[in-house]
């Protein structure tokens, strides 16, 4: 197998391995804003997802952050890729990407998109040095 059809094939089973919430999946607004009002993190990932997207409100990337911070501090390894690929693209927030680089590596143990993101990092030097053998290991 090549290594170009090696990438493909990883990156293919990377989208479709992760927890993936998407904001099409969730229930009722007011439903889910109860669940993550009270602290329920998939509620709350599945908020930042909608403001994101812009499904069922109005496209608010502060609000997005705002939900998938909480999420990723109760521990969601979904919500911290999330919030690591905000500041990796300066989504939402100031592009640094020392700090997604801090997210990926808490969630890549956990969501394959985070492994695949820090593998990035890695690849790129995006937040950490430049580290072609680390990247590979990381995406193994």
């Amino acid at each position: 197998m090549s290594i170009n059809c090696k990438r493909y094939f990883l990156a293919t089973l990377v989208m479709f391995s992760c927890g993936g919430v998407r904001a099409d999946d969730t229930p009722p607004m007011d439903d889910l804003t109860a669940k993550a009002t009270q602290g329920d993190a998939r509620a709350q990932l599945s908020l930042a997802l909608r403001y994101r997207d812009g499904k069922g409100v109005e496209r608010d990337d502060s609000q997005a952050m705002r939900w998938a911070h909480l999420a990723a501090d109760a521990g969601d390894a979904d919500a911290m890729d999330f919030v690591g690929f905000a500041f990796l693209r300066g989504r939402g927030v100031h592009g640094d990407p020392a700090v997604a680089f801090g997210y990926f590596n808490a969630a890549a143990g956990r969501c394959a998109m985070a492994g695949f993101n820090l593998g990035q990092c890695y690849f790129g030097a995006q937040g950490v040095g430049l580290d072609i053998p680390k990247a590979v290991e990381v995406w193994s």
